[in-house]
């Protein structure tokens, strides 16, 4: 037996290195439904489209680099595997171009999911940088619909186009509410998932530098085993997933609540001014 060999039958044997691979396969089978169901939430659930656009083509792009990652990591540790427990070690000497092509594949989404995080804080950036136009042009459309609304006071005549206008009121005092609180609600999100990220980033790169510095002084399995686990991007990938699940839901149910306390306190004070008015116009 060659030392190539032997080489191979010191990593296929060791059991470190298995339970590396098959929690990180665990990982990646994990990963990749979790990619999907959060690209069809993006695009699909109900709040979906009060996030803006350019926002959701980002997280989508960057889900995408997570499910690349997965993909291929997933088949070239599911063929490692097979061969450590299958094969003989000295037939399980890996081929050159499936090594290069798969971890070409998951370098690809890795790449997408590590450099998609500085567009998302510029997207919003800008958004925030720009959104007093927006507030601006809020405030006059409000203005007019005031205007509107005084100089056709006198001319209602039925309880019913009363209650019609009061109706449309509510609607676009309770849209213009949601829309802005949305906006802060989703920059609070996005600060997480950005501290998320700098904190992943920032512990890889440190530990990967530890992980070299061993390279003489541990076994190859071992070795390998940690420059596998220093690379947890799968567990990276499903925690800022559930993350950003869990504060979209918390985020939804706020929504909800606030904008309840608004419709009712709104309501409230919208029905005592047509109270008045009825009574002023005697009907």
């Amino acid at each position: 037996m060659n030392s190539t060999c032997n080489q191979m039958e010191e990593l296929s044997s060791s059991i470190f290195l298995r339970c590396t691979l098959i929690f990180t396969l665990s990982s990646c089978a994990i990963l990749i439904p979790m990619t999907i169901a959060a690209s069809h939430s993006l695009w699909f659930s109900k709040s979906a489209s009060l996030f803006h656009l350019n926002l959701r083509i980002i997280l989508q792009l960057h889900l995408i680099g997570f499910l690349i990652h997965a993909t291929g990591r997933f088949a070239l540790h599911f063929i490692d595997l097979y061969n450590y427990f299958m094969l003989d070690p000295c037939t399980m000497i890996p081929n050159v171009w499936r090594c290069f092509w798969l971890r070409f594949i998951y370098a690809v989404g890795l790449w997408i999911t590590s450099t998609t995080v500085v567009p998302l804080v510029m997207e919003r950036w800008m958004a925030t940088k720009y959104s007093n136009r927006y507030e601006h042009k809020g405030v006059a459309v409000g203005l007019v619909f005031v205007v509107v609304q005084k100089l056709r006071k006198k001319q209602l005549e039925s309880t019913l186009s009363n209650r019609f206008q009061l109706e449309q009121n509510l609607m676009l005092d309770h849209h213009d509410f949601l829309v802005y609180f949305l906006f802060f609600r989703v920059m609070d999100i996005l600060k997480v998932f950005a501290n998320i990220s700098t904190i992943y980033l920032s512990i890889h790169a440190f530990s990967f530098m530890a992980v070299l510095s061993l390279k003489e002084h541990v076994a190859s399995p071992i070795y390998f085993s940690l420059v596998e686990i220093n690379s947890s991007y799968p567990i990276y990938g499903i925690i800022s997933i559930l993350i950003m699940w869990n504060m979209l839901e918390k985020n939804r149910r706020k929504v909800n609540d606030n904008l309840q306390t608004h419709v009712n306190s709104t309501w409230q004070g919208d029905y005592q001014h047509f109270r008045v008015s009825e009574l002023k116009t005697g009907k």
